[in-house]
């Protein structure tokens, strides 16, 4: 995934997908390691670190599945509340989100790691919009996207998926 769609935030929600047999993308710590250096983070995660950031996709995960683009961005300012001291995502005189400037932040890598998140989110909010962050409509797969389309009607995460449901619609009509 390119810089420009949150690859931190977003590949991080996508380590849990029920489509698979074996769900969790995290089992261990040598996983998450591999995820960190994956995404430029050179840092040993600790004993605790996997259950935390097993939360934190729990709550990005919460983040990006709001129902609404502008409920998405409440939920992330919360987020950037938490977590990036003082920094907001705020709508700007001509209709467009921007992120108010944040001081920075030290501490555990957790942490950061939610903060870079939260940035990553806020950029793609205002560069894209909250209404083109998406999750995948092919049940039961619940990967998040965003749909960088001309016509921002893309609903799948995947051609995978997109395929499945089409198959799947065919089977029904064929057997009617």
């Amino acid at each position: 995934m390119g810089r420009g769609d949150a690859s931190l935030a977003i590949d991080l929600v996508n380590t849990w997908d029920p489509y698979l047999q074996e769900p969790e993308l995290l089992p261990d710590r040598a996983t998450l390691q591999r995820f960190l250096k994956a995404h430029g983070i050179d840092e040993t995660a600790g004993s605790a670190t996997l259950g935390r950031c097993k939360a934190l996709r729990e709550r990005l995960r919460h983040v990006l599945g709001a129902p609404t683009p502008t409920e998405l961005v409440a939920r992330l300012n919360v987020l950037l509340h938490d977590v990036a001291e003082g920094a907001e995502i705020v709508r700007r005189h001509d209709g467009r989100w921007a992120l108010v400037p944040r001081q920075p932040v030290r501490a555990s890598l957790e942490r950061r790691l939610a903060t870079l998140a939260a940035k990553e989110l806020s950029d793609l909010v205002t560069e894209v919009g909250a209404e083109r962050i998406r999750q995948c409509e092919a049940a039961p797969c619940i990967e998040v996207f965003v749909d960088r389309s001309r016509n921002g009607r893309r609903v799948y995460c995947s051609r995978r998926c997109a395929n499945r449901v089409n198959a799947s619609r065919h089977r029904r009509r064929a057997s009617r």
